[in-house]
């Protein structure tokens, strides 16, 4: 079709036509289809309507009840666009399009209300039809508070605000300036097309989280009301009129179906003699044998336990019906010992189902020999008292372990022992009130002894490590791990004056011994402890970060440093070490070091990075010795009373960094590394490090090294001093520096000209 000869007056609705439907001009002719836009739609329809010549009405019925305008006039109703076909002062309109130019997104800015009851107006008016337009509310004055919303644009009756799932609005999911795209759904709420603040989904969902815990801890606190005993006798007649019940049971020998005997639980006859007398009764006189026939057991099943009673119903529940499964153990405290777990154990909570090892015992509490158990939600309580015979609380032997909500308390040897373990987690349980150890060669007490052979992983998340004692080396002991090949990962957990936990092995908080894999010790919180935070030994890869050690003082040995990485030259394991991010301060006794990494003469450490420390200690910030490369970097550290806040020792032809420190009061040389320390050979950058002050005359000091670089290092306070370059073997660089004082470049040594002084500011 041509448009040629067309009059100019009709070319603009073509034009809209073109846009509506695909098409484009080509030498004269009209051809498509091709790609359109909505926004183009609306353009061009906006520009062929009469300016001026719209009205609008709330609904199709006003629109009809106006007969006052000409014909042609077009009007706006219930989303749609019409036109009117009789004169005026006649009824009668048809539809033009099907949707009102420009209203498929419109702003209804918020213009009173409340927090939770919004009132918006829109200059266009909002289409009855649902999913019909987009509407842009906002932005909202104030959060909501509570929970749900409802929103009304131009007076209309609120209607509920929902989210895209059409869930209530959680609280403070909308926040204040917020805007919010909505639409009308087919349920005639407002259903949200963008998004609120996630946090108030997350709020909601812990908040569920809680009750469905709390719902869960009611339920099992419920349990054994809803299994207790019940009258025999009553049941007997109940169910078989006539029977003549035994003092215990009733006779179902007609019966297939379960019975309920005097102890509470339900029985199933069985045909033969069972493999696990725990788990069966036996009917007197008949023969007959009956099973426990739940899944799900609790000691009272088996008879009245807990305080003043004997142990033998919790007992028999903790050893009956194979490996598999769980053992519910209501509220109650229940005297115990050498009693096995076969299976998962979960109790009502820690503060309600309390498992105690009975007085002055001469066997193990626990031991666990199940497969791939959980243990849960309950208390482990030793007897502190007992040092004559100082048994161990709980053992577990092989497999793959998880203590969950546990609380080892008033051990008086060690709270746990895992041998020959795969996997053991360790998540929100709590050690405390152990017993001090009392000085005999020997004796040891401590939270936690780990003992395996090949590839074990240990986990302790959460967990908190609490001597209720005054701070002392006697105090119990953290968690040892020891023999070979455990893999250590502690997150977030808290220990407090946690002592030597050994009269004659070292223990301290963190202690993993003898040939570990790799660790990862990150997030822990160490206050007023007696000896070492973490000591790793002999582990391939090691990461100890950000954690923060408050207060240090064992009242005995000077010689013990906050963390050490230290390396057994017996086991020949090249590590790499990095420690980074961690603090330490506080009460810190007299000696005591920060942070030492080291490893053995022919057997060094392959590579050390020690970054981003905050160490204020009496006796060296950091020491290092026996490495190949190592880094220290951006570490602020204080030592009050040590030679060298910063040692090197023990690093024959190693790679070594300073850079980036500070070092702030140091009554010794801040930066030392010479071959009379072994250092021999190395090549040494000390770059961009501040000094400041220090009662010896000597910032930084080098001496018989290989290769020296010293550039852009800031030293203040030193009054009449100099940096010490002596006999550099190869050559050295000495750039950048600034000074106060009087401090000079002292090369003595060193043949002349291989040290380069360029500008640094010497005052001498």
């Amino acid at each position: 079709m041509s448009i040629d000869g067309i009059r100019a007056v009709d070319k603009e609705p073509l034009a809209a036509f073109d846009f509506l439907f695909g098409m484009s001009i080509a030498n004269g002719q009209r051809v498509g289809p091709r790609p359109v836009g909505a926004q183009d739609v609306a353009v061009q329809i906006g520009s062929a309507l009469p300016l001026g010549a719209v009205k609008a009405y709330p609904s199709v019925a006003a629109m009809n009840a106006d007969t006052a305008p000409a014909a042609g006039t077009l009007a706006y109703a219930e989303g749609k666009t019409y036109r009117k076909t009789a004169a005026s002062g006649s009824a009668g309109w048809e539809v033009f399009l099907d949707f009102i130019p420009g209203a498929q997104l419109i702003s209804a800015p918020v213009t009173g209300g409340t927090s939770n009851a919004v009132l918006a107006t829109s200059a266009s008016p909002v289409s009855a039809v649902a999913y019909k337009q987009l509407i842009l509310v906002g932005p909202f004055s104030a959060a909501n508070p509570t929970a749900g919303m409802t929103v009304s644009i131009n007076g209309e009756a609120p209607r509920a605000l929902v989210t895209n799932t059409g869930d209530p609005i959680p609280p403070n999911y909308v926040r204040t300036k917020m805007s919010a795209l909505v639409v009308l759904d087919a349920d005639g709420k407002y259903r949200l097309f963008s998004y609120g603040d996630a946090s108030a989904i997350q709020a909601a969902a812990e908040a569920a989280k809680l009750a469905a815990e709390a719902a869960r801890d009611t339920t099992l606190a419920a349990l054994s009301s809803v299994l207790a005993p019940r009258a025999t006798r009553a049941l007997a007649i109940a169910d078989n009129p006539g029977a003549s019940p035994d003092p215990e049971y009733y006779d179902v020998a007609y019966y297939d179906a379960t019975y309920q005997p005097g102890s509470g639980a339900r029985y199933r006859k069985r045909a033969s003699t069972p493999g696990t007398p725990d788990a069966f009764r036996n009917r007197g006189g008949t023969g007959s044998w009956y099973s426990i026939d739940t899944a799900e057991k609790t000691p009272q099943m088996f008879g009245v336990c807990g305080v003043g009673g004997d142990d033998s119903a919790v007992f028999s529940a903790l050893n009956t019906s194979g490996l598999t499964g769980t053992i519910y153990i209501p509220d109650g405290t229940y005297i115990l010992e050498n009693v096995t777990f076969r299976r998962s154990v979960c109790g009502a909570g820690p503060g309600r189902t309390i498992l105690k090892h009975k007085a002055n015992s001469t066997t193990v509490a626990f031991q666990i020999i199940g497969s791939s158990p959980t243990i849960s939600n309950l208390t482990i309580d030793g007897d502190k008292a007992n040092q004559p015979n100082r048994p161990t609380l709980m053992t577990a032997n092989g497999g793959d372990f998880t203590f969950e909500n546990v609380n080892f308390l008033n051990s008086v040897y060690t709270a746990i022992h895992l041998q020959n373990f795969v996997t053991a987690i360790f998540r929100g349980c709590i050690w405390r009130g152990m017993a001090y150890h009392g000085g005999t060669t020997g004796q040891q007490t401590m939270c936690a002894l780990l003992e395996a052979t090949d590839k074990a992983l240990a986990i302790f998340d959460g967990c908190k490590f609490i001597n209720v004692g005054s701070p002392s080396l006697s105090a119990p002991g953290g968690v040892l791990a020891t023999h070979k090949s455990v893999s250590l990962i502690f997150r977030g957990n808290y220990f407090y004056r946690i002592g030597q936990g050994a009269a004659s092995n070292f223990i301290g908080c963190i202690d993993a011994y003898q040939e570990g894999i790799d660790n990862v010790i990150v997030g822990n919180i160490f206050e007023e402890i007696c000896y070492s935070a973490v000591k790793l030994s002999s582990s391939k890869q090691n990461l100890v970060a950000d954690n923060i050690i408050d207060g240090f003082d064992s009242g005995g040995s000077t010689a013990i440093p906050a963390i050490v990485v230290a390396f057994r030259p017996t086991d020949q394991i090249t590590q790499k070490v990095s420690v980074k991010g961690n603090v330490i301060g506080g009460t810190i006794g007299a000696g005591k070091s920060g942070i030492e990494v080291y490893g053995a003469s022919g057997n060094s450490i392959q590579n050390v990075q020690i970054e981003g420390n905050i160490v204020t200690t009496p006796g060296t910030s950091i020491l290092v010795q026996f490495a190949n490369v190592v880094k220290i970097l951006n570490n602020d550290v204080k030592s009050t009373t040590a030679t060298n806040p910063i040692r090197m020792a023990n690093l024959a032809s190693a790679s070594i960094d300073i850079n980036g420190n500070t070092i702030r009061d140091s009554v010794g040389i801040p930066i030392d590394v010479t071959a009379a320390d072994g250092c021999a050979g190395s090549i040494v950058s000390a770059c961009g490090n501040t000094l400041i002050g220090g009662s010896l005359a000597v910032p930084i000091r080098m001496d018989g090294i290989a290769r020296a670089k010293v550039n852009d290092n800031t030293m203040t306070g030193f009054g009449t001093a100099s940096v010490r370059l002596y006999n550099i073997v190869g050559n050295g660089v000495v750039v950048g520096n600034m000074t106060d004082g009087a401090i000079t470049l002292d090369t003595a040594g060193t043949t002349a000209g291989k040290i380069k002084d360029l500008g640094n500011t010497w005052n001498a």
